[in-house]
């Protein structure tokens, strides 16, 4: 087996670094360049050290995986503390692997992580493999080249170990066939509905006030308000730029005019053809004599292109050529065509080809309509670049203006522009301004939320900026009990209408395990009930929630057997009446193939995962506390 690992190994590599060597210049790394990073034990595997240095390497490249998954993420709200402890966890079992596969006696051979290397596209400049780029890579994350083969050694050797472990997995036939058995076990079932009590005008108020302040004070995890800012803030914007821009009528009416003449040049005329062959014996004027017969009849000429024309390329398409250009055509078609008119068809016309009977079909070209129809459109395009053109300049001054403003009415004042005041942000965000994640950063940074200062200029989008300060901040607490009362009685009404229903529930349960047919028991309660027979456990249009319950149930259950669970809308009472084994003989070849698959790779996963289990079990594993500095908050 594990010769068959070592030929492997090339299949894998290249697809590797794409997994380990995902660029991080969006990044600054200096973060953590910090003395003794690169020899300071954070852990060991097997005597084998981890150095801290290995730790923030692992927590930058899981912070690009991100970055590459969720396109559209803001790096500022990643937590380089929260992802310590899975960066360190893949670590040590990376070692684990590692460890293991040299004392079978694998290995990966340089030449392998040479070509790795060599066929890596982050390291390629224009197609092949640039020294350079490579070493300014590896650099830029404190690796030399000789530390940065050793970890692609480690990983590509403690990945391929991974993966012949997992395809190592199998399942005989006949273990295949009873668990698709047990896929298509079909399943017959009664169930009723226990609804909960209907809530009167005044339910809430039945709940006293006791109740409801002892469940307030029981639950103090749930009704908390969440810390939140609201801001003061100045929006700088291309279309409000744009709206405060005069136009002049002779601005408009020369551009007008620019897309007239524009419309005019970009005009083409578009013709067709009916092209007929030559004939030794001369019986294509004949043709051609019918053809212009049936024209001057009124026959469509499209029509007969497409039933008489000889040109393959353009019969099909009712002899459309395209757009005329003279330059193209023959001079004897060039002559014809100049004195034709839209709709009209030349004589027939000699070419060295054959002969040809010409139609002018159209004329094509962007349509513009009057001055006044196009006026409002062509300001505002007029506005909009005016405006795109003045944008940057004013970002500037905006940023500057921020930069040494003490409070945001003077820049507003200055800038001529409306101060603004923002709804409430939380830390997950808000209504407004508070949905940009770049916004959420800026407003809990340290400057903001505890300096006071006002913020640097942040950019919503290429059309849009912000400069922001703090104008209230609201730390997390309990709401006030009054503030949540009438939700905690509706909370209580439920809760109370459910304890019914279950009452309820299990006086019919009783009843069935009694010999009473379900049938009669919802009858006489006026209850909501139904029967499903030939049930499988994945089909949806039969009471899915009730079949999930039912399928719970041991095949080997006596019938009929009886339960109950908790629904949305009350209490579901259910009589399974039936377990029949599935038919395998009718199952599809495609969805025999398919579980065939998933099957495989769960007991594939299972093998690895208990594999995997074993390695850190035994493994001697040695974990230094976390610093400080790296812990979440």
């Amino acid at each position: 087996m594990l010769q068959s690992f070592r030929d492997g190994m090339g299949k894998y590599g290249k697809w590797l670094v794409v997994l380990i060597a995902i660029p991080f210049a969006f990044f600054g790394v200096e973060s953590f360049f910090f003395s003794g990073a690169s020899v300071e034990e954070t852990a060991s595997v097997n005597d084998q050290r981890i150095t801290r240095l290995e730790v923030q390497q692992a927590i930058q490249r899981q912070r690009a995986q991100i970055m590459a998954r969720f396109a559209d993420i803001d790096p500022a709200v990643i937590d380089d503390k929260a992802l310590y402890a899975p960066a360190l966890q893949n670590l040590i079992t990376t070692r684990v692997y590692d460890d293991r596969a040299q004392k079978e006696g694998m290995g990966v051979a340089p030449a392998l992580i040479a070509q790795v290397l060599k066929d890596a596209t982050l390291f390629q400049q224009d197609g092949t493999f640039s020294r350079n780029q490579y070493l300014a890579y590896i650099g830029q994350l404190g690796y030399t080249p000789q530390t940065h083969s050793r970890f692609l050694a480690r990983e590509l050797l403690a990945s391929q170990l991974a993966r012949g472990i997992a395809s190592t997995g199998f399942m005989t036939k006949p273990g295949l066939e009873r668990a698709l058995g047990d896929l298509e076990q079909t399943r017959d079932f009664r169930y009723l509905k226990v609804p909960l009590p209907e809530a009167g005008a005044g339910a809430q108020t039945d709940v006293d006030e006791a109740a409801t302040r002892a469940y307030y004070d029981a639950h103090p995890e749930l009704y908390i308000a969440p810390e939140h800012v609201v801001v003061n803030y100045i929006e700088l914007s291309v279309d409000q730029i744009a709206a405060g821009i005069e136009i002049d009528e002779g601005e408009l009416k020369s551009r007008y005019q620019h897309r007239v003449d524009a419309a005019e040049a970009a005009k083409q005329t578009i013709v067709s053809q009916i092209f007929i062959k030559p004939r030794a014996d001369g019986s294509h004027q004949n043709i051609l004599h019918e053809l212009q017969a049936a024209l001057a009849a009124g026959a469509d000429f499209a029509g007969l292109a497409r039933a008489k024309s000889e040109d393959a390329l353009t019969a099909g398409q009712g002899g459309e050529i395209g757009p005329y250009d003279p330059d193209k055509f023959p001079a004897p078609l060039r002559s014809a065509l100049e004195a034709l008119k839209i709709g009209q068809v030349t004589p027939p016309v000699e070419t060295e080809m054959g002969w040809h009977l010409i139609k002018l079909v159209r004329e094509d070209k962007p349509t513009v309509g009057s001055f006044e129809a196009e006026h409002d459109a062509i300001a505002a395009e007029f506005r909009k670049e005016k405006a795109a053109d003045l944008y940057q300049s004013q970002t500037e001054r905006l940023r500057e203006a921020a930069y040494t403003a003490e409070n945001l009415s003077v820049v507003a004042t200055a800038m001529g522009l409306p101060l603004n005041t923002s709804p409430a942000i939380t830390r997950d965000g808000g209504e407004g301004i508070g949905g940009d994640p770049k916004v959420v950063s800026t407003v809990f940074s340290e400057e903001v939320l505890k300096g006071g200062y006002v913020s640097p200029l942040v950019e919503l989008d290429d059309a849009r900026a912000i400069v922001l300060e703090l104008k209230e901040h609201t730390p997390q607490q309990r709401r006030a009990f009054a503030e949540v009362k009438a939700d905690i009685a509706a909370v209580l009404t439920i809760e109370r209408g459910l304890a019914q229903a279950r009452e309820r529930a299990e006086g019919y349960r009783k009843r069935l395990l009694a010999g009473e047919s379900l049938e009669k028991i919802a009858r006489s309660e006026h209850l909501e009930w139904q029967v499903n027979t030939g049930v499988r456990r994945y089909d949806t249009d039969a009471g899915s929630d009730v079949a999930k319950h039912v399928f719970e149930i041991p095949a080997k259950s006596p019938l009929p057997l009886v339960g109950a669970f908790d629904s949305a809308n009350g209490v579901v009472v259910f009589q399974v009446i039936g377990i029949h084994s599935g038919d395998t003989t009718a199952v599809p070849k495609q969805r025999r193939q398919q579980f065939e698959r998933a099957m495989l790779e769960a007991t594939a996963g299972g093998e690895l995962s208990a594999y995997q289990g074993a390695l850190l079990t035994t493994a001697k594993i040695d974990i230094r506390p976390q610093p400080k500095d790296e812990q979440p908050q």
